[in-house]
C-alpha cells in the first residue's frame, strides 16, 4: 500500500530539512578551520609521528597507524598548519558524509544525529583536530551502515564488505574494537530474531577478520599498560559522566537529558518490536527498531567497560566515537517516517529550533584557538635573546612549543627531557625517580641570571605567595594515593622553580597577553620573565 501524498510531503520535508543542515554543518566546519590557529601538543605529537620512516615508529602512541600515515601522504603538499589543518577538517566532514551513507542505507533521514552529534561544537572541535577520533568515527559509523546492508542481504559478498570497513576502522582506533563488537551484537539480535544462523556466523567470521587486523599492533597493546602507567590512575565514573555531559550538553547545559530521554525511546521500540511475531514482518526494515537498540545498549556497555579497563582520566572527546553511534541509532530506532503525524510534527519542531540555535551559538564558540603556543613562540623569537634561556612547563608542552621556535635561544622543560617531539613518557619516569632531576635546570637559570640575562618561562606556574616555606623534594614513584601518576612531579617541579626564582631574581612576573585574543580550548599558556640576580638572596 502506497502512502499518501501528505506522508510523501512530510517525508521530503525531512530530507530536505536533513539537507539544509548538512549544509550548515559544513559551514561550521570551514568556519573552524579558518579561526582555529596553530597546532597544539597533541596534534604536533601525531604530526611528528607521521615524519617517522617505519611502521613502527608510526605507531608510537595510543593509536594505530591510518592517521599518522594519511598525514604523512597529506603533508607531502605542503607542512603549513592551514594545509594540515584541512585534512583534519576532512576527517570531521567525514562523519556527517557517514551519516548519509546510512541513511541511503536504512532509508532513514538522519535528523537526529545531524542535529545532536554534527551540530555539537565539542565534537567538532574534536572530530576536526590532527588526532584520529574525527576519522575513526567516520569508519565505525561506516561499519554499522556495512553491517545494515548486510542484514537486508546477508550475502558473502556484504560480509566481506563489513569485514573490510570494520578492519580499516581499528587503524584508526584501537577502542574501535569494542564498538564493533556492539555492532555485531546488534546484528547477532536480528539474525536470532529471523532465524537467520548462517547470516549470524557470516557475521562472526566477519568480526573475527577485523578483530585479526590488530595483530600487528600486538607487541604495542601489550607494552601499553607499561608505557602509559602515568596515565592509568584509575577509572572514575564521576569524572566519566562529567565529561559524558560535557560531550553531550550542546548546545545547552543539561542537554544530555535529552540524550538519555531519546536511548530510552530507542530502547523502548526495541522492546516492543520483540512483540510482534518474525513472520508479520513486511520487510526486512521492520528490524530496524531491534538492531538500533540492541546496538545502542551494547555500545554503551562495552564502551564504558572499554574505559573501566584503560582506567585512564577519562575526556570528553574519547565519546566521540560512541556518541556518533548512539546519535545515529535515534534514527534508526526512532524512525520519524514511521510516526503518528503529531509525534513528527512536534519532533521536527524540536530539531529544527535545536539546529537553529545550534548555528548561531557556534558561530561565537568555535573562534578559539587550540593552543597559544606558536603566538608565545613568535614573541619569544622577537625578543629572547641567544644568551636567554627559556623554560616550558609543564614538560608536554614542549612538543607544540617545539614546533614553533626555532632560535639560537636555548630552551628546556621541566623537567629537562631530551625529547620533545612526541609524548616521552618513558623519560619523565626517569626524571620523576630522579630526585635530582631539577638540578640541571635551577644551575641553568643561576648562570643565566648571574650573567645579566633572561629566563623565560613559557606555561602555568602555581598561584603561590612569594614568601611561602620552600617546597620539599618528591620521593621516586610510586606516591600513597597518587601511584606512578606525573601530575605531583609536574605541580612540585613549578613550585620548586618559582621559589627559586622569587628568592634569587631580582625581578620576576608575569607579563600581559593580548587581552582580546580568542580563548584557548587547550593550552592557555602565560608568559613569565625573570632577570637580575640577587646577591642577597635567603
Amino acid at each position: 500500500m502506497s502512502a499518501s501524498p501528505e506522508k510523501k510531503i512530510a517525508t521530503a520535508l525531512e530530507w530536505y530539512a536533513a539537507a539544509l543542515i548538512s549544509v550548515a554543518i559544513v559551514w561550521l566546519h570551514f568556519h573552524f578551520w579558518a579561526s582555529v590557529g596553530g597546532l597544539w601538543r597533541d596534534e604536533v605529537n601525531t604530526v611528528n609521528l607521521s615524519h617517522a620512516g617505519t611502521f613502527g615508529a608510526m605507531t608510537r602512541d595510543s593509536f594505530p597507524v591510518l592517521m599518522p600515515l594519511l598525514l604523512k601522504i597529506w603533508a607531502w603538499a605542503s607542512p603549513a598548519d592551514w594545509w594540515l589543518r584541512a585534512l583534519g577538517m576532512l576527517s570531521g566532514l567525514a562523519i556527517p558524509a557517514a551519516f548519509w551513507a546510512v541513511a541511503r542505507s536504512t532509508r532513514r533521514p538522519p535528523l537526529f544525529s545531524l542535529v545532536l552529534f554534527g551540530l555539537n561544537s565539542l565534537l567538532i572541535i574534536y572530530g576536526d583536530s590532527l588526532r584520529a577520533y574525527g576519522l575513526g568515527t567516520a569508519l565505525i559509523v561506516l561499519a554499522l551502515a556495512a553491517m545494515w546492508w548486510f542484514l537486508k542481504n546477508s550475502t558473502g559478498s556484504r560480509a566481506t564488505v563489513f569485514a573490510l570497513t570494520a578492519a580499516i576502522s581499528l587503524q584508526a582506533l584501537y577502542q574501535n574494537a569494542v564498538l564493533v563488537f556492539a555492532i555485531c551484537l546488534g546484528g547477532f539480535a536480528v539474525c536470532a530474531r529471523r532465524k537467520e544462523f548462517s547470516a549470524a556466523v557470516k557475521i562472526f567470521i566477519a568480526g573475527l577478520a577485523a578483530a585479526l587486523s590488530l595483530l600487528p599492533y600486538l607487541a604495542n597493546l601489550r607494552a601499553l599498560p607499561q608505557a602509559t602507567v602515568e596515565l592509568r590512575r584509575g577509572f572514575s565514573p564521576a569524572t566519566a559522566w562529567q565529561n559524558f555531559s560535557a560531550a553531550t550538553n550542546s548546545p545547552f547545559d543539561h542537554f544530555t537529558a535529552i540524550w538519555e530521554i531519546l536511548a530510552l525511546v530507542v530502547l523502548t521500540f526495541a522492546l516492543l518490536s520483540l512483540r510482534r511475531p518474525s513472520g508479520e514482518a513486511k520487510s526486512r526494515t521492520d528490524d530496524l527498531p531491534l538492531f538500533a537498540g540492541t546496538t545502542l545498549l551494547a555500545v554503551s556497555v562495552c564502551f564504558l567497560a572499554f574505559l573501566w579497563c584503560a582506567a585512564v582520566a577519562v575526556r570528553a572527546w574519547y565519546f566521540i566515537p560512541p556518541l556518533a553511534l548512539i546519535a545515529i541509532c535515534f534514527d534508526l530506532g526512532i524512525g520519524l517516517p514511521e510516526q503518528p503525524r503529531l509525534a513528527r510534527v512536534v519532533a521536527m519542531a524540536f530539531l529544527l529550533g535545536t539546529a537553529l540555535l545550534a548555528v548561531v551559538q557556534n558561530n561565537l564558540l568555535l573562534r578559539g584557538h587550540f593552543s597559544n603556543a606558536d603566538q608565545l613562540a613568535a614573541g619569544l623569537r622577537a625578543n629572547a635573546r641567544p644568551e636567554d634561556f627559556i623554560l616550558v612547563t609543564p614538560w608536554y608542552c614542549g612538543i607544540s612549543f617545539g614546533r614553533y621556535f626555532s632560535d639560537a635561544t636555548p630552551w628546556n622543560t621541566l623537567p629537562p627531557i631530551a625529547d620533545h617531539s612526541t609524548h616521552r613518557y618513558d623519560q619523565v619516569l626517569e626524571k620523576m625517580a630522579d630526585t635530582n632531576s631539577l638540578a640541571p635546570v635551577l644551575e641553568k637559570i643561576s648562570a643565566t641570571l648571574r650573567g645579566g640575562h633572561r629566563v623565560w618561562i613559557v606555561g602555568v606556574l602555581p598561584d603561590e605567595p612569594a614568601d611561602r616555606p620552600e617546597p620539599f623534594v618528591l620521593p621516586a614513584p610510586p606516591l600513597p594515593e597518587y601511584g606512578w601518576s606525573d601530575l605531583p612531579y609536574m605541580t612540585s617541579w613549578a613550585e620548586r622553580t618559582q621559589f627559586f626564582l622569587n628568592h634569587h631574581a631580582a625581578r620576576f612576573g608575569q607579563l600581559a597577553l593580548n587581552p582580546g585574543a580568542p580563548a584557548n580550548f587547550q593550552e592557555n599558556l602565560q608568559l613569565f620573565m625573570a632577570e637580575g640576580w640577587r646577591t642577597n638572596a635567603p
